[in-house]
């Protein structure tokens, strides 16, 4: 029994630190699939995106900057669409309107390319190859790019101390009907951008994942070679322990777990395991 007031109170925090074992997990070479859509609002919560999952973007060029930090991003998939979430720590916001060039602002790029073969022997563009770009906002929009009607969703949350970007990408849009793709293999990058001086300095740094060359925005060879993988990602919150493996919920102060096999732990918001 959860006699406790503070027990009750904060029951569903603690329900997000279950733990559910055995699902391994991929290297990045691998884009791990979810049953999960994720809530497009900049927030990236761990009952939508597995917490080991996140690859770092530690290629770098043009010049430094001191205020961008870190620049993380992860991709998930199903069967009709991408998953993408990027999280930046910049505390030099520009993305000011007066900036011409929008590449020059605060903002991240993502490249598709939907086949493991260039569209041709220079990586020039095909059918099946887009470079998106999202700028820095707390409003949700359209980024360059992309089709009125392609059915993508966005989101962009930002601060004064960096920003969040989500985005639900259909693979049918991506592939603008080319014929290329084998519903598996795909090459991808993903480049952030940092303007610290604002209107007079462009871009003071820019980090990549697979190659940062600077020439992704018209040579699909920079791109890095990935695959949709049937491994599913591992999730911590209680939105994946429900949707796989039963429902848990409190009931006359007591915790009550239905339709669920095997071990589940219950940890603190400290780490500190309450009970198995």
């Amino acid at each position: 029994h959860l006699k406790s007031t503070l027990m009750k109170a904060k029951i569903f925090t603690l329900m997000m630190f279950l733990v559910v074992c055995g699902l391994a997990q991929a290297q990045f070479t691998d884009v791990l699939a979810t049953d999960v859509v994720p809530t497009i609002d900049g927030v990236a919560e761990s009952s939508e995106w597995g917490d080991d999952n996140w690859v770092l973007q530690e290629l770098v060029s043009d010049g430094s900057t001191t205020d961008a930090g870190a620049s993380t991003f992860q991709l998930l998939h199903d069967d009709d669409n991408l998953y993408v979430a990027t999280k930046v720590e910049d505390a030099s916001p520009h993305n000011e309107a007066a900036i011409s060039n929008t590449y020059e602002r605060d903002c991240v790029e993502l490249f598709f390319h939907m086949s493991d073969v260039d569209a041709n022997e220079d990586g020039s563009y095909g059918v099946e190859t887009k470079q998106l770009r999202f700028q820095r906002s707390n409003e949700g929009h359209e980024p360059a790019g992309v089709e009125e009607d392609a059915g993508y969703e966005v989101f962009v949350l930002a601060d004064d101390d960096g920003y969040v970007l989500e985005v639900i990408l259909p693979i049918a849009a991506l592939i603008n009907g080319g014929a290329a793709f084998n519903d598996v293999d795909f090459k991808f990058d993903i480049q952030t951008a940092d303007n610290t001086t604002g209107e007079s300095g462009g871009r003071t740094q820019q980090m990549f994942w697979n190659d940062n060359s600077d020439l992704q925005w018209n040579n699909t060879t920079k791109f890095g070679a990935l695959a949709l993988s049937d491994d599913m990602v591992t999730l911590t919150g209680l939105a994946q322990v429900q949707a796989e493996l039963g429902s848990i919920y409190v009931a006359n102060d007591m915790l009550n777990f239905k339709n669920i096999e095997g071990d589940v732990s219950i940890y603190s918001i400290s780490g500190a395991l309450v009970k198995q």
